[in-house]
C-alpha cells in the first residue's frame, strides 16, 4: 500500500478520530505546528523524539509555556538497529538527517551539504520502553498512539518490535510534502518499502482506518488484537502482582523467622542479664568482705607498726644497756687481773 501525503492544513482530518485521546503518545520527528499544539494540549504523557538538534531546541523554546512533567524530549536518531550513521547538515535545516545530498538533488537543486558527522542511532523500542517503564505506563491499557513524521517510517517501525504490542494506533506523516528522489510513492524502491511497511503493520494486527483519509494514513490495531493485548497486559499485571505477593510472603516469613530468632535471642539475653546481676551481687558481697578484711589488715598493720616501733625503741635501750654492761665487765676483768699482783707476798 502506498501512503499518501498527509493533509498539512490546521486540524488535519485524522485529529477528530483521537478526540477522546490515547493514554499516552510517542511523537517521532513531529514538526507540524498544529499537531504540536494539539499534543501539548492533551494533558497526557507525551514522549517527543527529535533527531534534529535545531528542531529540538525550537520545540523547547516554543513549547516552553506549555511544557510540564507529562512531556519529555529525547534527541536521538532512530532506525532498525543500534549503530552509528552519517548525519548530514544542510543549508536548509529541515533536511538535516541521514539522507545524503543525492537523495534530494533532483527536487532541491540549491540544497548544499554544510557538514557531515557520525552520530549514534538507536531503536525506537529501546528508547520508548525505557520511558514507559519510568512513567509506569506499561501497566495501563494498551492504547498508546505512535506518531511518525518521516519519509522512511519502515526503518523506525522495524526497530519498534517490543513497543508495537502496547500501541492502539499509528499515524504516519511524510516529512517532506513535495517528496524527493526516493520519497513516498516514487520509484520501485519506495514501492517495495511501502509494501514492506504494509506487511509489517498487518503482521502486527494493524489495519488501515477506513474512516480517516480513506485508511491510507491512520492504522489501528484490530479489535481482537486489542482485546488480546489488553488481556496480556492484565495477565502480565496479575503475574507481576502475584510475583510481588509471593515475594512479600517470602519476606514476611523471613521477618517472622527473624522475629522469632530475636525473641529467642532476647530470652537468652534476659537469662544472661539475670546471671550478670547475680554475679554482680556476689562480687559486691565479696568486695565488701574484702574491703572489711582489708580494713582489719590495715588495723593489724598499724598495730604491728606500733609494736615494731616499740620493739625498735626497746632494742635501742637494750643495746645501750648491753654496751654499758660490756664496759663494766671489761673494767671488772681488768680489776680481777690486777688483784693477784697485789695478793702475792713475794711482791
Amino acid at each position: 500500500m502506498i501512503l499518501k501525503v498527509a493533509d498539512r492544513t490546521p486540524h488535519a482530518p485524522w485529529m477528530p478520530a483521537f478526540a477522546s485521546g490515547p493514554s499516552w503518545t510517542i511523537a517521532v520527528g513531529v514538526r507540524q505546528r498544529d499537531l504540536l499544539d494539539w499534543l501539548l494540549g492533551q494533558n497526557r504523557p507525551v514522549l517527543f523524539i527529535e533527531p534534529n538538534e535545531r528542531f529540538a531546541d525550537r520545540l523547547r523554546q516554543e513549547g516552553l509555556d506549555k511544557w510540564t512533567d507529562l512531556y519529555e524530549l529525547v534527541e536521538v536518531s532512530l532506525g532498525s538497529d543500534k549503530t552509528e550513521i552519517p548525519w548530514y547538515s544542510y543549508n536548509d535545516s529541515r533536511f538535516d538527517g541521514p539522507a545524503s545530498l543525492q537523495v534530494f538533488q533532483q527536487n532541491y537543486p540549491n540544497l548544499m551539504v554544510q557538514a557531515t558527522v557520525q552520530r549514534p542511532q538507536d531503536r525506537l523500542d529501546a528508547v520508548a520502553v525505557d520511558w514507559l517503564e519510568r512513567q509506569l505506563l506499561r501497566r495501563v491499557q494498551a492504547c498508546g498512539l505512535l506518531l511518525i513524521e518521516s519519509d522512511h517510517p519502515l526503518a523506525i517501525l522495524q526497530g519498534a518490535n517490543s513497543l508495537v504490542p502496547w500501541l492502539g494506533s499509528i499515524v504516519l506523516l511524510p516529512a517532506h510534502p513535495h517528496g524527493h528522489g526516493q520519497g513516498l510513492g516514487q520509484g520501485q524502491q519506495t514501492l517495495d518499502q511501502d509494501q514492506a511497511l504494509d506487511a509489517l503493520l498487518k503482521a502486527a494486527h494493524f489495519s488501515p482506518d477506513p474512516d480517516v483519509s480513506n485508511g491510507l494514513l491512520v492504522w489501528r490495531v484490530q479489535p481482537e488484537r486489542a482485546l488480546q493485548t489488553e488481556l496480556q497486559a492484565v495477565q502480565a499485571f496479575l503475574s507481576e502482582s502475584q510475583l510481588e505477593q509471593d515475594n512479600l510472603k517470602v519476606e514476611r516469613d523471613q521477618l517472622l523467622q527473624q522475629l522469632e530468632e530475636l525473641h529467642l535471642h532476647n530470652g537468652r539475653l534476659a537469662e544472661y542479664r539475670d546471671h550478670l546481676e547475680t554475679t554482680q551481687l556476689s562480687l559486691l558481697t565479696q568486695l565488701e568482705a574484702s574491703q572489711s578484711c582489708l580494713q582489719d589488715l590495715q588495723r593489724s598493720h598499724d598495730q604491728l607498726e606500733i609494736e615494731n616501733q616499740e620493739l625498735r625503741f626497746r632494742q635501742q635501750e637494750l643495746t645501750v644497756l648491753v654496751e654499758s654492761s660490756c664496759q663494766e665487765l671489761a673494767q671488772l676483768s681488768d680489776c680481777l687481773l690486777a688483784m693477784p699482783e697485789r695478793l702475792d707476798p713475794a711482791a
